[in-house]
């Protein structure tokens, strides 16, 4: 689905660490002593609190590491319009803001009427001044976000998009719920990107670049 390029980003710290291996020396020992080396300064930062490797399947995990990556680059607030597509998106969503970290920090709220989510959505960043997301299923749900996405272009308000789609063999074919998302707010949107099905043949890193 369409959606506006997010531009708040928090301060990041890079660290970079090497390793050098002598001639005749143990692959198992170098890599043990790496780990003990590393380990004093890995255990000043904190876990990561997405844990993909439990997630029930493929949908989840890249919904998990989807919302997080927002979050991570700045994004407080999301608007979820019900919907069974977008199941994955939502429950992400519920998922980290019950992360004791973002408690009161990231917010969510559920609002059944698409075109009222996209507004106060809309509300929301102009009020901020940063990105707020809107979660949708798919067809026509997508189109009532029209209106919000025409305001924002004009007066320049961040806004993000996440709409749910139909399996790529059921589009075109007269499938319900299936419209061209693709394409649905022409010069409207900033950036839009088809993101590919969830797989477990493709990293999640291709849901996040």
């Amino acid at each position: 689905g369409g959606g506006a390029r997010a531009t708040a980003r928090p301060p990041r710290l890079s660290t970079y660490a090497g390793v050098g291996i002598v001639r005749g020396s143990d692959a198992a020992e170098e890599w043990a002593e790496t780990q003990q080396k590393m380990g004093a300064v890995l255990s000043a930062f904190r876990s990561g609190p997405v844990d993909l490797a439990g997630a029930a399947n493929a949908n989840q995990a890249w919904a998990m590491a989807f919302v997080e990556e927002l979050v991570r680059c700045g994004v407080t607030d999301f608007v979820v319009c019900p919907g069974s597509r977008s199941t994955p998106l939502a429950a992400a969503v519920v998922h980290t803001i019950r992360l004791p970290h973002n408690v009161g920090v990231v917010r969510a709220v559920s609002v059944h009427d698409e075109r009222g989510a996209a507004f106060y959505a809309l509300g929301t960043a102009r009020a901020t001044g940063r990105p707020a997301v809107v979660i949708t299923s798919s067809g026509t749900a997508v189109a009532n976000l029209y209106p919000a996405v025409v305001e924002a272009a004009a007066d320049g308000v961040p806004l993000l998009l996440l709409t749910a789609d139909r399996p790529y063999e059921a589009r075109d074919a007269g499938a319900n719920q299936s419209v061209d998302q693709v394409r649905a707010f022409g010069p409207h949107v900033r950036w839009h990107r088809d993101v590919p099905p969830p797989s477990d043949d493709v990293p999640v890193s291709a849901a996040l670049s």
